[in-house]
C-alpha cells in the first residue's frame, strides 16, 4: 500500500492525538478508507484487535471488501451474519449495540453520526477511539465534543484538486424547484411536501434535457427526494436508466451499479441509499435533484463525482435543487469545530451565467463565452443612481415624503401609495409618523392607516352611524 504524504501525515497526527479522542476530517474522496486500513494493518502487526464501525449495511461489506484489498481478513458483525474469531471485526452499529466485542481500538466511519446516546454508550467501551468523516457538522447542530476531543484536519478540497486527486467538476444550476409552502421539520425540508415540489412532470422533463445536453452520455448518478421521485426520473430516462433505494434487494442493488460501472445503463437513480461512502472513481455526472438544508448532504453527493482516476478527463454537476446557491462550491472554505456546526468563509452566492446557467467565476462564461451586453451594463448602472438617492439628508428625505403624502390625499388614493413611491426611491420603507398625519383621506379626517380611500376613522364613524 502507497500512501500519499497527506494521509502519511494524518496517520502520524492520529497517533500524536490518540489520547484525546480524535477525529479525523478529510473531503470525500481524500481517502479515509485507506487512511483506516493502515491503521488497522499496524495494530494487527501489534496484536490489537480493531472494531470498524458504519451505520449502514452497504458500508459494511465494502469496509470489510476494502481491507482484504490491503491483506487484513476481517469479520462482520451484523445480524443474519455468523460471528467469527477474527482480529478485526466490520460491525454496523445497530447489531454492536447488543453484540459485544472487547477490542482495543473502535474506528468509527461517518462520525459525524456518532452523536446519539446509543452511539455514545458504544464508544465508551473502548480505550482508543477514532473518528473518519468528510463532514464533521449537522443539521442539527449536534456536537460530535460529546464524543470526541479534537478534529484532526487533513487537506482541503481546493489542495486535493490542485494535486490532481480530486477533480473541480464543472457545475450548472438552472433555477431550482418553486419550494414556497414546503416546511422545514427538524432543519429540513418536510420530505412528503418537497416531493410534491419537485415532481412536477416540467421539472423532470427539464433534467433529462439539461442531461441530454451537457453529459455527454455520461455515467451518472441522480439523488431524487423519495421513491416516487426517484422512480419517475429513472423512467423519463427510459431504458438507459434503473432505480434502486433501501427496500431494494442487496443483489439487485449491486448488479446496477455493476451496470453502471460496466457502461450497460448510464444513469443510476436512488434516494437515501448512495451518499455516504459509496465509490466509483469512474463517475462522470451528479445530478442533484433534491434540495436540502444540509451542507453536509450537499458536499457529500457533490463528492461521488469528484474522485479522478485513469482515463477520467473531467465532473459535472448538475444542480436542479438549487443546493449550490444554498451551499456554495466544494472548493469554498469551511471552518469546522467539534461544536458540530460549519461555517463557510465563502459568505456570498456563486453567481450563474443568465445565458447558460453554468456556476462561474467572472465573465465571460467558461461554458458559452457569454459576456453582459450594454442593456445589462445600463441596468446596473440605474441601480448606481439608485444609490446616490440614499446620499439625501434626512430633512430632504421627510419633505420629499410629505410631498407624496399631499400628493396622495389630493388624489384620493391610500397612504400606501406615498409609502410605495418612498420604497421604490429609497429601498427602505418610511418611519415618519409625523407626515404620515398629514394624510387626509376623501373622508376628510386624517389617519396614518387607509382601507381604500376611506380611512379608517371614517369607516368607524359611518358604522356607528349605521346602527
Amino acid at each position: 500500500m502507497i500512501l500519499r504524504p497527506y494521509q502519511l501525515q494524518a496517520i502520524a497526527d492520529l497517533r500524536a492525538a490518540w489520547r484525546e479522542r480524535p477525529v479525523l476530517h478529510i473531503p470525500t474522496g481524500g481517502g479515509k478508507t485507506v487512511i483506516a486500513c493502515e491503521l488497522i494493518r499496524s495494530a494487527v502487526a501489534k496484536k490489537r484487535r480493531v472494531v470498524f464501525v458504519a451505520h449502514r449495511r452497504g458500508l459494511v461489506f465494502q469496509a470489510r471488501d476494502r481491507l482484504a484489498q490491503y491483506g487484513v481478513e476481517a469479520g462482520v458483525i451484523m445480524a443474519s451474519e455468523p460471528m467469527t474469531g477474527h482480529q478485526v471485526q466490520v460491525a454496523s452499529i445497530q447489531t454492536l449495540i447488543r453484540r459485544r466485542f472487547d477490542a482495543d481500538i473502535i474506528i468509527v466511519d461517518e462520525a459525524h453520526h456518532a452523536t446519539s446516546a446509543t452511539w455514545k454508550g458504544v464508544v465508551a467501551r473502548y480505550p482508543i477511539v477514532i473518528g473518519l468523516t468528510a463532514t464533521p457538522y449537522r443539521l442539527d447542530g449536534a456536537p460530535l465534543g460529546d464524543v470526541f476531543g479534537r478534529i484532526v484536519s487533513g487537506p482541503t478540497v481546493s489542495e486535493l484538486v490542485a494535486d490532481g486527486v480530486l477533480i473541480n467538476p464543472r457545475i450548472f444550476a438552472p433555477p431550482g424547484p418553486d419550494l414556497r409552502g414546503v416546511h422545514t421539520r427538524g432543519g429540513e425540508y418536510v420530505p412528503s411536501e418537497l416531493e410534491a415540489a419537485v415532481s412536477k412532470p416540467s421539472l423532470i422533463g427539464d433534467i433529462v434535457t439539461h442531461w441530454k445536453k451537457h453529459a455527454n452520455n455520461g455515467r451518472t448518478v441522480v439523488f431524487g427526494v423519495g421513491v416516487a421521485h426517484s422512480k419517475a426520473i429513472a423512467a423519463a430516462f427510459g431504458s438507459i436508466a434503473r432505480h434502486i433505494d433501501g427496500q431494494t434487494p442487496q443483489a439487485e442493488r449491486e448488479e446496477s451499479v455493476a451496470q453502471l460501472e460496466a457502461g450497460e445503463i448510464r444513469v443510476l437513480c436512488n434516494c437515501d441509499l448512495i451518499g455516504e461512502g459509496w465509490d466509483l472513481p469512474a463517475l462522470d455526472c451528479a445530478i442533484l435533484a433534491r434540495p436540502t438544508k444540509s451542507m453536509a448532504l450537499h458536499r457529500q453527493q457533490i463528492g461521488r463525482v469528484m474522485r479522478a482516476c485513469l482515463g477520467k478527463t473531467g465532473a459535472l454537476v448538475l444542480d436542479h435543487a438549487g443546493n449550490t446557491h444554498r451551499h456554495g462550491v466544494p472548493t469554498d472554505e469551511v471552518e469546522v469545530s467539534l461544536t458540530g456546526k460549519a461555517v463557510r468563509k465563502q459568505e456570498k452566492a456563486p453567481r450563474t451565467c443568465k445565458q447558460c446557467f453554468a456556476v462561474i467565476e467572472s465573465y465571460p462564461c467558461w461554458d458559452c463565452g457569454h459576456t453582459p451586453d450594454a442593456t445589462e451594463r445600463e441596468i446596473a448602472q440605474k441601480d448606481g443612481e439608485l444609490v446616490e438617492f440614499l446620499s439625501e439628508t434626512p430633512e430632504q428625505k421627510r419633505a420629499w415624503y410629505a410631498e407624496q403624502i399631499a400628493a396622495a390625499s389630493a388624489l384620493g388614493y391610500k397612504i400606501g401609495y406615498a409609502k410605495m413611491r418612498y420604497k421604490a426611491r429609497y429601498r427602505v420603507w418610511p418611519r415618519l409618523p409625523y407626515e404620515d398625519k398629514k394624510y387626509v383621506c376623501s373622508g376628510h379626517t386624517f389617519e396614518m392607516r387607509s382601507y381604500g380611500t376611506v380611512c379608517a376613522r371614517c369607516l368607524r364613524t359611518r358604522a356607528a352611524v349605521a346602527v
